[in-house]
């Protein structure tokens, strides 16, 4: 059906429809760890329903350069857009040790979604080599876009819930810093 990682080309059996390219979209969340580090990094900086929508926004701007790069409408060097994605991980990262550093000052944790969205804009250009990796057949290419969308969308979803849920039912007690002596 489909083998591959987040970094190696993928092969797809012809005729799989939706469902395997939405297998893929899974498994290619749950292989990745660049893709999981931002997930996660997102639950730290954000609660609830505006954690929910910031990823959904976050695979909104991907599907958008992930359909325009896989039609072959927007080409950008997979090497510049590994680079981009490192760039928003470092961005991450540097919010996360603001927000412990300073509480309510990460711009992500702000307004989620607008941000989220460009982030997604920058990895669907990684996600769209991945897909294109395929050899997709040209009346497999709706399908493979909507399909990969959605396991990416579950995926991280799944990724996330549980983390999401322990910071919720301890109220982060535990992940916080301990209060100077």
């Amino acid at each position: 059906l489909l083998t591959g990682d987040a970094h190696r080309p993928l092969t797809v059996s012809p005729g799989r429809g939706v469902a395997a390219f939405t297998v893929l979209g899974v498994e290619h969340l749950l292989g990745g760890a660049d893709h999981l580090l931002l997930v996660l990094g997102l639950v730290f900086l954000v609660q609830g329903w505006p954690l929910v929508r910031a990823i959904t926004a976050f695979t909104l701007g991907h599907s958008l350069t992930l359909g325009l790069a896989t039609l072959g409408w927007v080409r950008v060097p997979g090497v510049w857009a590994e680079v981009l994605i490192a760039a928003s991980l470092v961005g991450l990262a540097a919010e996360l040790v603001a927000e412990h550093r300073h509480p309510q000052s990460s711009r992500i944790a702000k307004s989620p979604a607008a941000l989220c969205a460009a982030i997604g804009l920058i990895h669907g250009l990684g996600f769209a080599s991945a897909l294109s990796a395929a050899g997709l057949p040209d009346d497999e290419i709706v399908p493979a876009l909507f399909g990969f969308n959605i396991g990416l969308e579950a995926g991280q979803l799944l990724a996330v819930l549980p983390l999401a849920l322990l910071l919720r039912w301890t109220d982060g007690r535990r992940l916080r810093p301990l209060p100077a002596t």
